[in-house]
């Protein structure tokens, strides 16, 4: 199926996983489609997809996951999130409604309530950045540089 310039022939999953210093688990997950596979209703019914579901971006099945876990006694401290959600604002300012820390990764020309991010990094002196572990993975500890800036608010 092409959509958009796009081959989009699976379904991709949207999800949360609780993490602490002894381990993680998986919390919930969403199922995303793409508008070319919730267009297509016999397509859907042969992989059998309910036929009252309908498209939902990413970001919108992300934030419900996020609000099931903050009325759950799961306690939410802080998200982390790809650029698939980074990039998305309504996103961002979800997070930000709900008070809630977050990283999430955005390309170097977004806006973050005002300036371009590759701007902010530029204007952080060398004494704020930090190389810290974002723990083991497959070849070893992932070590990455960080700084740490206060946005204006939105």
């Amino acid at each position: 199926m092409r959509a958009s310039g796009r081959t989009e022939n699976c379904q991709i999953g949207v999800f949360a996983a609780h993490a602490t210093g002894r381990g993680h688990t998986l919390v919930d997950r969403e199922l995303y489609l793409s508008k070319s596979w919730t267009e297509d209703r016999e397509r859907c019914w042969a992989a059998r997809v309910p036929d009252d579901r309908a498209f939902a971006a990413k970001g919108e099945l992300a934030r419900a996951i996020i609000l099931r876990a903050l009325a759950s006694p799961l306690p939410v401290g802080r998200v982390a999130a790809d650029s698939a959600y980074g990039q998305d604002t309504h996103f961002r300012r979800f997070l930000e409604d709900h008070q809630l820390s977050y990283v999430v990764a955005v390309p170097k020309p977004q806006q973050v309530h005002g300036p371009r991010i590759d701007h902010l990094i530029g204007q952080a002196p060398p004494e704020a950045w930090q190389r810290l572990s974002a723990g083991s993975g497959t070849k070893g500890e992932r070590f990455y540089d960080w700084a740490a800036a206060r946005l204006p608010a939105a």
